[in-house]
């Protein structure tokens, strides 16, 4: 992992980005750094940014539990850029503070039952690349086949962004 003060690739201005990215610079809303380093790559980002969207802010988790989930990614990835800009969205998602401090602990106290599933299937799937029975069991019962589908692909997405983040 790179020192906090070492960038391994630039912060691309967005003066500087490939024209084609215009429509791809309007859709994220306040861009990030690590839009910037990703600007390094336009088709890169281009394919990025649809699943970004779909997962960040579409896809069919309620807001609260799609926070809830990219909070213990991040948690767990040890990516304090991405903890810092999900606890504000996390707030604005209806988490309160304790709610989001009790994100870093595996079964929360308090937590509802679909919470409780969340963050096992965020660890299992973060620690062995896949959901087991029981919390695939726990997980059914709460959620549609098209939300754990969600679920699993934040997770990805984020651990994606997580190890873009510690390495670049």
């Amino acid at each position: 992992m790179p020192d906090n003060d070492e960038l391994r690739i630039p912060l691309l201005i967005e003066s500087l980005w490939d024209e084609g990215l215009a429509d791809i610079r309007a859709g994220l809303g306040p861009v990030l750094n690590v839009h910037r380093v990703l600007a390094n790559h336009p088709r890169l980002l281009e394919a990025w940014a649809p699943l970004r969207t779909h997962v960040a802010t579409g896809g069919s988790l309620s807001p609260r539990f799609r926070e809830t989930i990219i909070l213990r990614v991040a948690h767990r990835a040890g990516s304090a850029y991405e903890w810092h800009h999900h606890v504000l969205r996390g707030r604005d998602a209806g988490l309160t503070d304790v709610e989001i401090e009790a994100i870093r602990e595996a079964s929360p106290t308090g937590a509802s039952d679909g919470e409780t599933a969340l963050l096992a299937a965020t660890d299992e799937l973060v620690d062995a690349l896949s959901i087991g029975t029981s919390t695939w069991e726990a997980l059914s019962s709460e959620f549609s086949e098209r939300e754990i589908l969600d679920v699993i692909f934040t997770v990805g997405a984020y651990l994606t962004l997580a190890m873009v983040i510690g390495s670049a």
